[in-house]
């Protein structure tokens, strides 16, 4: 029988990267928000060393290929728009695990939703921790949220 691989991921991942092995022994690898492409690898040095993986970067690589994304509904997706958030509410860990606001290019945007159209999905959310504040981290792209609503 294969062995069961338990992964801890996402915001949490990061927060608390330091103590989750000490904590969670049984855990066999920890991936951050700004990690998430590097799940094979992850998975593949686990399965040739046996050993826990770790791999919590602060910073995140702007160029995810977001049309990859598998999607269970036929007809509703959901599509990233703008990662992290500049706010620091004192409830929140997003602004110290996700980083700063960083913004897709609205030519990406606009091509998934038109894949996604292409392929009859009639309902489409967007999706980011705020936003209201698309573009406004990129103000030479004169490109708020509005504005690509009106794409």
């Amino acid at each position: 029988r294969k062995k069961q691989l338990i992964g801890i991921t996402g915001c949490m991942a990061m927060a608390k990267k330091d103590t989750l092995f000490k904590k969670l022994p049984n855990v066999d690898f920890v991936i951050g928000t700004n990690n998430i492409t590097d799940l094979d690898t992850v998975l593949s040095n686990l399965l040739e060393t046996g050993k826990q993986q770790i791999r919590t970067d602060d910073q995140f690589e702007e160029n995810l290929d977001y049309l990859i994304a598998s999607r269970d509904d036929k007809y509703k997706a959901h599509v990233s728009i703008i990662r992290g958030c500049d706010k620091f509410c004192t409830y929140c860990v997003v602004p110290y695990t996700r980083g700063q606001e960083v913004s897709r290019p609205p030519e990406d945007i606009e091509k998934e939703l038109q894949l996604l159209a292409d392929q009859g999905y009639k309902e489409i959310t967007l999706l980011g921790q705020n936003v209201n504040s698309y573009g406004k981290d990129k103000p030479d792209w004169k490109e708020l949220f509005h504005d690509l609503l009106y794409r």
